[in-house]
């Protein structure tokens, strides 16, 4: 990683959150203690409108906060859209969107929002510390496109660190 690439960024440290509901400092929690057990991947499964997005975003955040590259992955553009906008509302808009012909392409953000079809088609850079998948059951095998192999195989690198959602 560029130190010069955090730099020029915008001061992730202005981000503001909503205060959590009780689940999800509950799960904000069991995710961090995963990781104190060297768990690299795991999956956190909740209800719509449960606040998935808000807890991705919370822990790229705290990646950006330490200095590293984050990744939030979606698979449509309707939810790569809101997630751009609702990292907006925290403060974090100092973010790229990695889809093809989007307004908010910036490759060199730390913090990018990316589209699991352009994802696949460029190839996953190996340069992301924290990954974020949003609905990620849609990677799993047998019930993903064909797009989603590159994106499955995110877990495989040691040092990254991956939620899906």
């Amino acid at each position: 990683m560029t130190p010069d690439l955090f730099a020029e960024a915008p001061q992730y440290a202005a981000a503001t959150f909503p205060e959590p509901r009780p689940f999800q400092v509950a799960a904000h929690q069991a995710l961090r203690e995963g990781v104190r057990a060297g768990h690299r991947c795991q999956l956190l499964m909740s209800p719509t409108g449960s606040g998935k997005t808000y807890l991705g975003l919370r822990i790229a955040h705290e990646a950006l906060l330490k200095r590293k590259k984050a990744l939030f992955i979606c698979d449509r553009r309707t939810l790569i859209n809101q997630t751009s906008r609702t990292a907006d509302s925290y403060g974090l808009s100092a973010h790229g969107v990695l889809m093809a012909d989007h307004w908010r392409v910036d490759p060199d953000m730390p913090f990018q929002i990316g589209s699991a079809q352009t994802l696949h088609r460029r190839g996953i850079s190996d340069e992301f510390d924290v990954i974020v998948i949003d609905e990620a059951h849609t990677q799993l095998p047998g019930a993903a496109p064909r797009w989603a192999a590159p994106v499955r195989r995110l877990g495989q690198a040691v040092r990254r660190r991956g939620i899906g959602l």
